[in-house]
């Protein structure tokens, strides 16, 4: 009798597991301009950032042309399963395929991938890690993920904190946050 109940439980939490992954959770989707190469962030809990936009169950994170999202969405628990897509001027979405670093055979890579990705391809590298960083001026709980081939990735030197703490300034200057008459 204890064997069924066991079995019953374990079922039951099966489903709801499933049933909330799959219906009252949806992977968040990037949405970033085609053709857009290079770092993306996105980073959270942003007072005055980009508003909360969901499509059905899944957060949609508008990445602008510079690449870095200020948004009001608080931090996620489970960015693993999100989608990237570049945007035509349609506004049609073209999936982008993800890979890890770890997925590149490098003279240093202790196991080989047999099946490694092509260098070549445009794709999202690493993407779904949340981070914590302190700058100069802020303090940021932001995602950040590369687009862009492989052999662009290795050789790319990245945003600097400093370019996103301008954008953020700019940003409060724009929404009227900071006074005008910086000296």
């Amino acid at each position: 009798m204890k064997l069924i109940i066991l079995a019953l439980s374990t079922c039951i939490a099966s489903s709801v597991i499933y049933l909330y992954h799959h219906f009252l959770h949806s992977p968040a989707h990037c949405l970033i301009s085609a053709g857009y190469r290079g770092d993306i962030y996105i980073i959270y809990d942003q007072p005055n950032g980009a508003d909360e936009e969901y499509d059905g169950n899944s957060r949609v994170y508008r990445i602008p042309a510079h690449g870095v999202l200020f948004t009001k969405f608080s931090m996620e628990t489970n960015t693993a399963d999100q989608q990237y897509y570049y945007i035509t001027s349609e506004g049609k979405r073209k999936k982008i395929t993800e890979v890890s670093t770890g997925d590149f055979n490098e003279s240093w890579s202790y196991i080989k991938n047999p099946k490694e990705p092509s260098r070549n391809d445009v794709v999202i590298i690493d993407g779904g890690v949340i981070w914590s960083i302190i700058s100069a001026n802020n303090n940021y709980e932001y995602q950040h993920a590369f687009i862009g081939t492989y052999n662009q990735f290795t050789s790319y030197k990245g945003l600097s904190l400093s370019f996103v703490d301008s954008l953020q300034k700019n940003y409060k200057l724009q929404h009227g946050e900071i006074a005008h008459d910086i000296r």
